[in-house]
Formats: C-alpha cells, sequence, structure tokens
C-alpha cells in the first residue's frame, strides 16, 4: 500500500508476467515516450495519503499499557514506517489499519483488508475454537 523501493512487489517483472498470462489489463506496463510506465494500483496509496497516514500515526494516541510509542516507527519526512517490535505490529494489524484503510482505500479494497485484519485478531485470540475457525473460514470464503 505505502509502495516503498525495494518492498513492494509491484515491480516491472510481477506486471510483465500478468500480461504474459493475459490477466489484469490495466496493470500491463505501458510505453510512453520510450519509457515504461506501470499504473498505480487500487490499493496503492498517493504521496499526499501516505503523508496523511505518517502524520496520524505521529500524533496517535495510545495508553501505555495497549502499545508502545508507535509514532517512534513513523519517519514522517520520508512517508516511512519501520521498527516496529511484534506487538506493535499485532496492534497495527488488528487495530488501527482496519481504521486506516476505510478512509484511504477505495470500498472494494478496504472491505478485503477489514476482513484479512479481523480473521489475524481472532486467529491471535488467547482463547480458539474450532467452531471459531470454521466461522472465520467462511467469512472469508
Amino acid at each position: 500500500m505505502m509502495n516503498l523501493d525495494g518492498k513492494t512487489k509491484e515491480s516491472l517483472n510481477a506486471r510483465r508476467d500478468l500480461e504474459e498470462m493475459g490477466i489484469r489489463r490495466v496493470l500491463h506496463p505501458m510505453e510512453s515516450n520510450r519509457k515504461i510506465v506501470l499504473s498505480s494500483t487500487c490499493y496503492s496509496m498517493s504521496n499526499d495519503e501516505k503523508k496523511k497516514l505518517c502524520w496520524w500515526l505521529v500524533n496517535l494516541k495510545v495508553l501505555d499499557s495497549h502499545s508502545s510509542n508507535i509514532s517512534r516507527c513513523v519517519n514522517a519526512g520520508e512517508n516511512q514506517i519501520s521498527g516496529m517490535k511484534t506487538h506493535d505490529c499485532h496492534v497495527f494489524v488488528e487495530r488501527l489499519l482496519p481504521l486506516i484503510v476505510s478512509e484511504m482505500l477505495p470500498r472494494h479494497v478496504s472491505e478485503a483488508v477489514i476482513k484479512i485484519c479481523e480473521f489475524f485478531k481472532n486467529i491471535c485470540a488467547n482463547d480458539l475454537k474450532d467452531e471459531d475457525l470454521e466461522c472465520l473460514e467462511t467469512k472469508l470464503g
């Protein structure tokens, strides 16, 4: 979503693979003025959205016992998040990411991401039963 150099899987080779398979034509590489251009994906954030997200995280206040200071992991100048501890990642994926994507991404994308976040929240719960797993399977299905 943040489209960080070296971290994204949206490379030219991946796009050429899509072209070779004949799927997702809107994501195929295009040539413009002798340069290859990759169209943005529906889940990619613009620079303004990345900046907004980083500033939101920098100014986020959470209870001391809930999470450490996530703002220390944000480099607002470069629009990057790094160095989160495991618990911070859990809080981010299970609690914060659903809020973020519901505001910044198209509805069809945010609904899918929110379902995945809920899945991780439930699968990481202290008390997990077989019935819960079956219910999760039908929700994601």
